[in-house]
């Protein structure tokens, strides 16, 4: 397979992204640092078997025995893509997932350059979706260790066979309070991507606006540069 000599400048100029692993499509964020152009400008195989040119990385051919090299495209049978699903939860699928015109990520990430299958980001639904859920499960671990609180006011005069019972049920109970600690330190995760998640659209938003006001300005700026030397 024929693969053009240009993409090496390509990745060249798009430094410092690349460089920093943050630019190649379908690597999760703990293997980024192994997605980075060696100054031989080589990728390594992540099983250390082979050193591959690193425009050969998500070309669509697979050269790395353990389908290191094509994260982003299905060429390889053995691969992993990796869903960002910005507002919700990473995910991690089998790169033959990627463009076979199934919604796998939340975010459509999997689907991206499908030519006829655009799926929709439905991320901000599924963390609304799985809040709530947290939010409920929460609320019925809380009812259970108020029922435990009573539980133990009344212990005083139960019988030795309702004893092995209580002790049953506060094992449980005590169960359910370590699911709960689970369940809020997961709700404060989603809370905080979500706020991050607003932060970024916000700043996108400002970039946009920032940007359209210069190009305003260079306009105007244009036009009564035109107007001058027709004047003159």
């Amino acid at each position: 397979k024929a693969r053009p000599m240009w993409r090496w400048s390509v990745a060249l100029i798009l430094c410092p992204a690349i460089c920093r692993g943050e630019d190649v499509r379908g690597v999760a964020p703990d293997q980024r640092a192994a997605y980075v152009p060696t100054p031989e400008g080589t990728f390594k195989c992540l099983d250390g078997a082979a050193a591959i040119p690193w425009d050969r990385v998500n070309d669509d051919f697979c050269d790395c025995a353990d389908g290191s090299d094509e994260p982003g495209t299905p060429a390889c049978s053995n691969g992993n893509f990796f869903c960002e699903n910005r507002g919700f939860m990473g995910a991690i699928i089998p790169s033959t997932h990627v463009r076979d015109g199934l919604c796998d990520c939340c975010d459509g990430s999997d689907e991206a350059g499908h030519p006829t299958n655009a799926c929709e980001n439905t991320c901000s639904a599924l963390a609304a979706e799985t809040l709530a859920a947290h939010e409920r499960r929460a609320l019925d671990l809380r009812e259970a260790l108020a029922q435990k609180a009573r539980w133990s006011s009344e212990a005083a005069s139960i019988t030795a066979a309702e004893a092995t019972e209580l002790a049953k049920l506060e094992g449980e109970v005590s169960g359910m309070a370590d699911e709960l600690a689970n369940v809020t330190a997961r709700l404060d995760v989603l809370e905080e991507e979500e706020a991050e998640r607003k932060r970024v659209e916000e700043e996108a938003r400002r970039q946009k606006e920032e940007e359209e006001r210069k190009a305003r300005e260079e306009a105007e700026e244009a036009e009564r540069r035109a107007r001058e030397e027709a004047e003159e």
